[in-house]
């Protein structure tokens, strides 16, 4: 998921690994800009992106709550149980600089076994939007309560059901409920 050859430039995350597995590092200030690095840096490191030498956790919500605890000055942990990740925000005190401008952003994956969905957007290449359509189909949802759900057209997630059964292989969404149990499974 880190790409590790990525921690030698200056301003990119650096990466190191403990018990639990790789934790990916990096600075940012109250503005979620990667200290040091280049202003047209554009990086895909798993579920945290640097887009413009910004970090975005590829949702609005989950940017704000970000940026919220790093102007906090105070250290905090987000869950993102959808992506089996944790995300600690440990500040950065300067002496003679106020608190609240600059933080350490520590990303590792969870000890609890991932989320299948997650494992198998990673493998079969599934969007964002086609993983959510597959997760309430999974949850036995039929098209238009999917469509009502997620506020698009059903032909929408019609495209969106074409797209996942090429990835997965698949042809009828009982083989892709299917699919999705045995995954999950092992």
């Amino acid at each position: 998921m880190f790409n590790t050859a990525l921690a030698t430039d200056p301003g990119i995350p650096s990466v190191h690994h403990n018990d639990a597995g790789p934790v990916l590092t990096l600075v940012v200030d109250a503005h979620l800009h990667v200290e040091g690095g280049r202003p047209d840096a554009c990086i895909e490191l798993g579920p945290l992106g640097i887009v413009f030498g910004k970090v975005t956790l590829r949702s609005a919500q989950l940017d704000a709550e970000l940026s919220v605890h790093v102007r906090s000055g105070l250290s905090a942990r987000m869950t993102l149980p959808r992506l089996g990740m944790d995300l600690t925000v440990l500040p950065v005190t300067v002496p003679g600089e106020r608190t609240g401008g600059r933080a350490v952003i520590l990303l590792q994956k969870r000890d609890v076994a991932p989320d299948p969905l997650v494992q198998i957007r990673s493998r079969c290449g599934l969007t964002g939007a086609e993983t959510d359509v597959l997760h309430l189909i999974f949850k036995g949802l039929n098209t238009v309560e999917v469509a009502s759900a997620l506020k698009v057209a059903k032909s929408t997630v019609r495209t969106h059901l074409q797209h996942i059964f090429q990835k997965t292989d698949t042809s009828r969404q009982s083989e892709l409920v299917h699919f999705v149990a045995t995954f999950a499974a092992g």
